[in-house]
């Protein structure tokens, strides 16, 4: 479940704020972590990440939270040691 968790944050990090400071970075994973807190709100990381309407299993094109999700694109990570300093500094939050 900690595994998860930790991939959903790190790839929500990674598709919005990849280009940013670890100050963007962690923006992000505050308004996540919020959203999680709030009871309008799925209680899991990974569901506050993937909230939005789904046709199918499949998220509705521009109707999610996170834009990177339901943009239509392949949510590829082409940069490998930039996913994996994400996931190491959310190692050490």
């Amino acid at each position: 479940m900690i595994a998860e968790a930790l991939m959903c944050m790190a790839l929500n990090i990674y598709h919005e704020a990849r280009n940013q400071s670890k100050l963007g970075w962690l923006a992000v994973l505050y308004v996540t972590h919020t959203r999680q807190h709030d009871t309008r709100f799925p209680n899991t990381h990974c569901g506050v990440v993937h909230q939005g309407v789904h046709i199918n299993g499949k998220p509705l094109r521009y109707k999610c939270h996170f834009s990177w999700y339901c943009d239509g694109y392949k949510d590829i990570i082409t940069n490998q040691g930039m996913y994996k300093r994400i996931e190491l500094s959310l190692i050490h939050i």
